[in-house]
Order: structure tokens, then sequence, then C-alpha cells
């Protein structure tokens, strides 16, 4: 009888049609402030436009961690997966735009260590206070 070895191949996660939201990956620069003004002026500067997969993390943990209706602590409120590009290695210090809106990239992840997806868990940017709006 002969014996025959089992490839444990992972599952595919992402697909390449999963990939329908198309963001703009930007770095900012932050300019001094004007004489007798005190507001400084932020510039972003556009890497690339890539496409993506936009998800709203709904698992335990994810969520605004709050304390009397003010956010403690950074937390992730969308996870934006594009197709690795080894030429332009996208790093905390990026910023992403879709929708108008901007968000900070608080950590990427190259999952498996495969280079074929990158994850940019980021958080919308704005106030946080609730009270600020008041």
């Amino acid at each position: 009888m002969s014996r025959r070895t089992i490839s444990h191949r992972r599952l595919k996660k992402n697909s390449i049609g999963d990939l329908r939201d198309r963001i703009i990956l930007k770095i900012r620069a932050i300019n001094a402030p004007l004489f007798s003004t005190a507001n400084f002026h932020q510039q972003f500067t556009i890497i690339k436009t890539a496409w993506a997969k936009v998800e709203t993390p709904s698992y335990a943990g994810s969520g605004e961690n709050k304390f009397n209706d003010v956010a403690l602590a950074s937390a992730i409120t969308h996870v934006f997966t594009i197709r690795y590009d080894a030429d332009n290695v996208i790093t905390a210090e990026a910023f992403v735009e879709w929708e108008d809106n901007h968000y900070r990239i608080l950590k990427t992840i190259n999952p498996e260590e495969r280079n074929e997806y990158q994850e940019l868990r980021c958080q919308l940017l704005g106030d946080k206070d609730l009270e600020a709006n008041q």
C-alpha cells in the first residue's frame, strides 16, 4: 500500500475581486506657522493609489475604549487590505485617504510573511473627545 502525504495549504482569505475600493496613500509634512499665528499647516503628498478591501472590525477589543464617553486609547476603526508592493512598502508613518476621510495607520501587517497582501490597521483622524464638537 502506498502512502500519500497531504500538504496543508492555507485557505485563501483574500482574492483580487475583494479589492474593490480605491484608496490613496499619503505622507504628511507639517509646516511651521506663519508669522504672528500659532497654527501649524499639514500638507499631504501622495505616495500611490491602490485598490483595497475595506473592513470595519467588529471583533471583541477592536472598538474604542471609552470611560465617561471619552476615548482612552487608540482603537482600530478600519482595516485596509492592499496588494503587497516591494517597491512601496507602507509604514505607520503614512496616511490613508478613503471617501474624503484621512486615516492614521497604527499598524501594518504582512499576513504569514508571504508578501502577497498588506493589512493596514487604521484609525479615523478627527476629534476623539465628544465634547470637542459642542
